[in-house]
């Protein structure tokens, strides 16, 4: 998957996705917040990346992005406490706009399935589609992501030696739902993925 200049500017831009909620799913770097980050730019939808709810707490404990890291337990429960404030401030308080949310959810783990679960109810309770979409990718590729300065910057996981377990052990949550997508960002363009996620979307919401 190859980028593009944040700078460049939204030329041939997607029209808007009516006030969808796109919930991007995957292990670590395999391009949620890059690819949220272009649906975003082409439809003006708004981003809530994890890192958007990690940020307050990680920066504050000195996150290194690494597994060994000593995280207190608590601070996770912090963690949910923002979480909840701008999923219902999104719910309550904000404008129809489309929304685009990340995360890594993992298989087998009740706090995984309920916050997919609380993502689909902000979709109800706004009346708007829910479009789950998981991403996949090869280990090498997620092996020259997490090298990317930016990850360390925004407090995001760099460990190269989780890599493997990510890969052959993980086993993100996945659920049945009628508007779900799996794309492999292994290959092609941010640009091309993000154009295929807002088809799969405007396409839904033209049936």
């Amino acid at each position: 998957m190859t980028g593009h200049s944040d700078a460049r500017p939204p030329t041939n831009a997607a029209p808007g996705l009516g006030g969808a909620v796109i919930y991007l799913i995957g292990i670590p770097a395999v391009g949620k917040y890059t690819i949220a980050k272009e649906i975003a730019r082409l439809t003006q939808a708004k981003l809530v990346d994890n890192q958007l709810i990690n940020l307050p707490v990680f920066s504050i404990l000195g996150y290194d992005g690494k597994d060994s890291f000593p995280f207190p337990s608590r601070a996770w429960d912090h963690i949910e406490t923002i979480r909840e404030a701008v999923l219902s401030t999104i719910v309550e308080c904000s404008a129809p706009d489309s929304f685009v949310f990340t995360n890594v959810l993992e298989a087998g783990d009740p706090g995984s399935e309920a916050l997919f679960r609380r993502i689909e109810q902000v979709a109800a309770s706004r009346g708007v589609g829910f479009f789950p979409v998981w991403l996949t990718c090869d280990a090498e590729t997620l092996r020259q992501r997490k090298a990317s300065p930016d990850r360390k910057q925004r407090f995001k996981d760099t460990d190269v030696t989780n890599i493997a377990r990510y890969v052959q052990q993980f086993r993100v949550f996945e659920a049945p739902h009628p508007n779900a997508l799996k794309l492999d960002t292994s290959v092609g363009t941010v640009e091309a993925i993000a154009r295929r996620i807002i088809g799969h979307v405007q396409r839904a919401q033209d049936l």
